[in-house]
């Protein structure tokens, strides 16, 4: 019986089990609705090999314990049980997002948002060690952001463990092979084994938890295991000052105090800890808002007031440009419209969002549309307060749409009190076309363009072509024409090849009309990604990032761009802008993940694919990266379990398909797997690089080395040059490094490496050298 319908009906009728959330080390997680009560909980059972570890009696007894914590700061236990001799606990389900998944978003934080999230992390560790109670596992994952508020949970469940094990006297979990505690916020004592740990390990993570908060990483990164458990015994931390200059002096006095090897030279308590940080040292620092946050802004969708409800694309497209217009300012963090879109019609107050995204100032607005006259509201806050910064009515006719928005987008730069540079000045004055049904053409099929159906794609086509016929070549329209049929390749409408080269003809075109546009760089950087040309593809994406820092499509492109070529640094930092700026799709939320685990560090990217896959449940693809990530870092019994779930949901999907062999190679059923690879299937890695070295990895563990060696040629021939991968990451192609193929190919992948990446002219040259 599947774990979750084994756990249904130990709950009965109190709870309905409606999705698992997440697996770890401990635990797996699911989300259940208490039907008495109409509320959601969280239900959490250990996982089968700790819960033979311990005594299910012994277990109940200590959480009874940490269910005695009734704190504003801490998530309580509502209820623990068993199921066949597997503790499981309830806890309620918190709204929001973990520390960790906001931290991936955006990197170190504010210092004034730091202290306050290390205040309620405080405040919960002051409370229950005053009751005796200790969490022994304080990181980003068990803190949670619920509004303006910060919630830990899983209080005393590591506690619990070690006291309810069943091993000899003396003896620890550690040694039965499971960790209590996580490496990198884990106390000296608590590394080596100290019998006597007490609550000031959890001030020791508190200390590595600011660091991080602080500095954006925790000060010991991009070890082994082992290695970064000896640097928490022996090494000094880098001073956070030198991390991160702009930490008050008195804050990084604290942290650092909190980081002591020596228990008795931290502070030794946590209400000690609170104190310091209610006090004016950190009071003065937080008073004044963070740059981050006071250049950053969100635009609302702008409400459709108009009599025709076929005006929802003008009020979109007003909407859209806004945001064009302060996306190419530097200096300005800028919420995409994709998330923006999100909150279409929301009933959230706008101060709520805008704290939610993590920006200071959100611009709301609506539009009527009557006849030849047109009439707008907008209205500037800042979510610090609440208070209205600016507010205006605007009318008159329709033509004069133009000059409002550039209006509107003046009046937020010179409240926010930006200096533009005379390029953004220029973006901000250009009319977006010079003839209003063009325009309008235009808008509504940029409103098409964004739902990727054959009949939107199609309908957005003859729009474009419509506008065309009116003013001819504008760089916008070509430019949405090169998008169109790029789209429908990417999605397999019609003939690859034959769009492709449609894209590749307007994308010329575009050159001619706007040589310097950031339409003309974006498109030509696409192409050029997706013909492999990687050195050609950066250049040009570098200089249409330099032009739109906050488009989230083009460093989507670029941080993919830089993964292939190998510049793993770059990639990451591109992902968390991605994020910051966009942090509501879920694609863009893996990325950090994807860039850990090229990087070699396989183990990051299990959470963020995790999460992925719960924010986009209905993508085949989302869940099989978790496969992948957990195949990679050796969870194969829980691999085994994900995989066997893709294939039942998906089985017609590549990624199904891909997922089922995987379930069937781990039992040991090559044949089986082997026959789930049709050569349809095996036909995709042609096309998509990622998808090439998916199959390739799974091949090699169903043992076909030449299949696996065809689809890895794929992989370089589409512009993967990141050798240190290949020679020596992941563990999935040991099997094949000592083949001659394999060899002969990562002889090509080095050469291209060290010429810092493929360009256009390489290819004649490798593909002899990389042919089947």
């Amino acid at each position: 019986m599947e774990l979750r319908d084994q756990l249904q009906s130990t709950l009965g009728d109190a709870y309905r089990i409606e999705r698992e959330l997440a697996a770890g080390g401990m635990a797996r997680v699911f989300v259940a609705q208490e039907t008495t009560l109409g509320r959601r909980v969280v239900v959490k059972t250990l996982s089968p090999e700790l819960a033979g570890a311990v005594s299910t009696e012994r277990f109940r007894r200590e959480i009874r314990l940490a269910a005695s914590l009734q704190q504003a700061n801490i998530v309580p236990v509502h209820s623990a049980g068993e199921m066949d001799g597997v503790p499981y606990y309830t806890m309620p389900y918190v709204e929001g997002e973990s520390l960790r998944s906001h931290l991936t978003a955006c990197g170190a934080l504010p210092v004034r948002e730091a202290v306050g999230i290390l205040r309620d992390v405080a405040r919960a560790l002051a409370f229950a060690h005053e009751r005796g109670v200790v969490h022994r596992d304080i990181k980003p994952e068990n803190v949670l952001l619920s509004g303006s508020t910060a919630v830990v949970t899983d209080f005393g469940i590591a506690k619990a463990l070690e006291v309810s094990a069943t091993h000899p006297q003396g003896a620890t979990l550690t040694q039965l092979g499971t960790a209590l505690g996580t490496p990198a916020y884990m106390s000296p004592e608590q590394a080596t084994g100290d019998p006597n740990v007490d609550h000031r390990a959890d001030i020791y993570a508190l200390g590595v938890l600011a660091y991080e908060l602080l500095a954006g990483a925790p000060p010991f990164t991009g070890r082994s295991l082992q290695a970064l458990v000896a640097a928490h015994v022996v090494e000094r931390p880098p001073d956070l000052t030198s991390r991160s200059p702009s930490v008050p002096r008195e804050l990084a006095a604290l942290v650092m105090r909190c980081l002591e090897k020596d228990p008795a030279r931290r502070p030794q308590s946590a209400r000690e800890v609170l104190d310091t940080l209610e006090g004016p040292m950190t009071n003065s620092a937080s008073a004044q808002p963070s740059r981050e946050l006071a250049a950053g802004i969100a635009v609302l969708p702008f409400a459709n007031l108009s009599p025709e409800a076929a005006d929802e694309y003008f009020a979109d497209g007003l909407t859209d440009e806004i945001i064009t217009d302060l996306a190419a300012i530097r200096a300005l963090r800028v919420i995409a419209r994709g998330a923006m879109m999100r909150f279409k019609a929301t009933t959230k107050e706008p101060v709520a969002i805008a704290r939610e995204l993590g920006v200071r100032y959100v611009l709301d607005g609506s539009v009527r549309r009557g006849g030849s006259s047109l009439r707008m509201t907008a209205r500037l806050i800042d979510a610090a307060d609440g208070s209205t910064l600016w507010t205006d009515k605007l009318g008159g006719a329709v033509e004069d749409v133009f000059a409002m928005q550039e209006k509107v987008s003046h009046t937020i730069v010179e409240a926010l009190q930006l200096k533009l540079s005379p390029r953004e000045e220029q973006q901000i004055r250009a009319r977006p076309m010079s003839d209003l049904r063009a325009y309008e053409c235009f808008l509504q099929a940029r409103q098409a363009l964004w739902t990727f159906t054959p009949a939107s794609l199609h309908r957005a086509e003859r729009l474009l072509e419509e506008a065309q016929s009116l003013i001819g070549n504008e760089p916008r329209l070509l430019a949405g024409l090169a998008g169109v049929h790029l789209n429908y390749a990417d999605t397999g409408q019609g003939d690859t090849v034959q769009h492709t080269e449609a894209a590749a003809r307007y994308v010329s075109e575009l050159v001619k009309a706007s040589p310097t546009s950031f339409e003309r760089y974006l498109l030509e950087g696409w192409l050029q990604f997706r013909r492999g040309e990687i050195r050609e593809a950066i250049a040009s994406l570098t200089l249409a990032r330099e032009l739109e820092p906050n488009n989230p499509d083009l460093l989507t492109v670029l941080c993919y761009t830089f993964i292939l070529a190998g510049r793993d640094e770059d990639a990451l930092q591109v992902a968390n802008m991605a994020i910051c700026i966009d942090p509501l799709t879920p694609l863009l939320r893996c990325m950090p993940g994807f860039c850990a685990a090229v990087a070699g560090r396989p183990d990051e990217a299990v959470a963020p694919y995790r999460e992925f896959a719960d924010l986009d449940p209905s993508n085949p693809a989302a869940h099989f990266f978790v496969v992948w990530s957990l195949l990679e870092t050796g969870q194969r019994e829980e691999c085994g379990r994900v995989a066997d779930r893709l294939f039942r949901e998906f089985p017609s999907t590549p990624f199904g398909k891909l997922g089922g062999a995987v379930a069937r190679g781990l039992r040991g059923d090559t044949q089986a797997g082997l026959a789930l690879l049709t050569p349809d299937v095996r036909s995709l890695s042609r096309h998509s690089e990622m998808f090439a070295r998916a199959l390739a990895a799974i091949l090699t563990m169903l043992g076909d080395h030449e299949g696996a060696i065809d689809a890895l040629t794929d992989d370089v021939r589409l512009g993967f040059s990141h050798y240190p991968f290949l020679a020596h990451r992941p563990t999935a192609l040991a099997p094949l490094r000592s083949h001659p193929r394999f060899r002969a190919l990562l002889e090509v992948v080095r050469q291209r490496w060290e010429r810092g990446g493929a360009s256009a002219e390489d290819y004649a040259r490798e593909d002899a050298g990389a042919d089947r």
